[in-house]
């Protein structure tokens, strides 16, 4: 028997694993495959957990504080207060440096980054790579190759900025994927110049690389990662207690308690079609609008002319009292042993939640789920 399950594998469930883990809990943590977590830029809001933000240090992906904007691969300017250092060196203005392009790698909008009024920076063209691919580079693929011989590219990317005389450069999220500190540290090595990536892109290689810390994470803490999706839970007769979540695949496993955290729409957390449903546990969710409840993506939700703020749907998801239990339509309790984190929460909006936030909000009802196993 399990003293705790953690459904979700974004940032909040991995956090709420841990704190678990820490607590000397038997843990395990199911999913399906990267949460959403993995779409992230490569910015944090929020200060997440100081044993969390330590055991991403040891795992390879540190983070440090960022009192600037950093530059976005889609040409704009984005808020963070933390960031890993490859993010982190290419915060505004970058008077003096150059925002460096990649042949075959047309995502990367290197001549907008490199406006005044943006990053402040000259355009020093495009590095050309040995061995580019006739149809171009997919971000994962370039990443890859950069990370079999970082210290080669940096060295050809310092040759590059070395005939225009330029000491710091901005590159698009190339240097790596399972080992970005060594890379950067290489790169940055061999091209003699200070290296920093801009943040963002699709698919998300800084989020890639989070996902596969949080991975490493969960390994050296002893979580044992279960692949699945949860489809049901059974209820211990006459309580309010749930004793064991069943899998998609017929096993079922034996809990003492359960930390949901599963995200909103991206990550299957919420399913808003035909009706708005938490699909994990059951657990029910609703829409309180203009005066009436919701329960299904209704045309009005999506059509009101008049809009000023924030689709409502993208706040919906599982109500909680102030301890993490999920709540019914009355405002009773549904599960004592149950506690609900991260963006399937209730008035939670994922693009809102901060990594720091979400990874505080699981690390706290890791610790209060296990209080009530």
């Amino acid at each position: 028997m399990l003293d705790l399950l953690v459904l979700g594998g974004g940032v909040a469930g991995c956090a709420a694993a841990l704190a678990a883990r820490a607590a000397g809990a038997h843990v395990a943590l199911l999913r399906a495959g990267p949460g959403a977590s993995a779409l992230a830029a490569g910015g944090w809001k929020g200060a997440p957990p100081a044993p969390f933000a330590a055991a991403l240090e040891r795992a390879g992906h540190p983070l440090v504080e960022v009192t600037r904007p950093l530059p976005h691969v889609n040409g704009y300017l984005d808020a963070a207060e933390l960031a890993p250092p490859w993010h982190a060196e290419g915060a505004a203005p970058l008077e003096g440096g150059a925002v460096l392009g990649v042949k075959g790698l047309p995502a990367f909008n290197a001549a907008f980054l490199a406006r005044p009024h943006l990053a402040g920076a000259m355009l020093a063209g495009s590095l050309e790579l040995p061995r580019t691919p006739a149809g171009g580079w997919s971000p994962v693929s370039l990443a890859a190759a950069v990370e079999r011989s970082p210290g080669r590219v940096g060295e050809l990317i310092g040759q590059l900025m070395k005939e225009r005389g330029v000491t710091r450069a901005i590159l698009p999220p190339i240097l790596g994927l399972e080992r970005p500190l060594e890379c950067w540290r290489a790169a940055s090595a061999g091209a003699g110049i200070d290296l920093a990536e801009a943040v963002g892109g699709t698919p998300s290689i800084p989020g890639w690389r989070l996902d596969r810390a949080l991975l490493r994470l969960l390994g050296e803490a002893g979580v044992e990662l279960v692949e699945g999706r949860a489809a049901g839970a059974g209820i211990v007769a006459g309580s309010r207690r749930l004793s064991a979540v069943k899998l998609d695949g017929g096993r079922e496993l034996s809990v003492g308690a359960v930390v949901l955290a599963t995200g909103k729409y991206a990550g299957g957390g919420i399913v808003g079609a035909p009706a708005l449903r938490e699909s994990a546990l059951g657990l029910p969710v609703w829409l309180e609008r203009l005066g009436e409840r919701f329960h299904e993506a209704a045309p009005m939700l999506t059509t009101e002319a008049a809009r000023a703020g924030a689709h409502p749907l993208l706040a919906a998801g599982v109500r909680a009292d102030a301890n993490g239990r999920p709540l019914d339509e009355r405002g009773a309790l549904v599960l004592e042993n149950v506690r609900v984190a991260g963006s399937v929460r209730h008035g939670t909006e994922a693009a809102a939640l901060g990594l720091g936030d979400a990874a505080a909000d699981g690390w706290a009802m890791g610790l209060a789920a296990l209080e009530a196993a």
